[in-house]
């Protein structure tokens, strides 16, 4: 197996995991594992991502937010950049705030975290796929919310990505909703 995708999710979501579904689902090959992890809202995001990272059998693991959107190329452009055995594949994104003021974001092992000039850079991160080893490394803490951000950021610290892959493409679509 070489990637599995992992989704945290709620049942008052189902309508965001179909949608995004209906553009992962025609991608899978058999490479490729969806796996997902819901309750009741009784567990917090750290502890469903925990799982969902044991359940895992890729030698890339990543995160999709429920309520994102994915290229229709994002399956292949991920097996093709992962033949070469980097460490991370970090691509291009754009994020939304309530579906107003579209920002870019850029992902790479050699950026801190911070804005500027109207678009946000960021290390590796849940939503890129990271060798499995790597992100077994460190737990996610069992919290609701900033789970992924010291998750990250741990890794970060450790630098224990040495090396990437770029994908030059904007294949994530990251969706804030300040009413979650």
């Amino acid at each position: 197996m070489t990637l599995s995708i992992l989704i945290c999710t709620l049942p008052q979501r189902i309508g965001y995991l179909s949608q995004l579904l209906q553009v992962l689902t025609p991608q899978r090959t058999p490479e490729v594992e969806i796996l997902t992890e819901s309750d009741n809202g009784a567990m917090t995001t750290g502890r469903k991502r925990n799982l969902l990272l044991q359940r895992s059998t890729g030698k890339y693991v990543v995160f999709i937010d429920d309520d994102d959107m994915v290229s229709s190329t994002y399956v292949k452009d991920i097996l093709a950049a992962a033949e070469s055995n980097p460490d991370a594949i970090v691509f291009n994104g754009t994020m939304t705030t309530d579906g107003r003021d579209e920002r870019k974001w850029y992902i790479s092992k050699d950026y801190g975290y911070e804005a500027k000039g109207g678009a946000y850079y960021r290390y590796p991160n849940h939503i890129v796929p990271i060798r499995r080893e790597i992100a077994m490394a460190f737990p996610f803490m069992d919290i609701r919310i900033g789970e992924d951000y010291a998750w990250a950021t741990a890794i970060h610290n450790a630098k224990l990505i040495q090396t990437e892959v770029k994908i030059e493409k904007e294949l994530y679509h990251y969706q804030f909703r300040t009413n979650k």
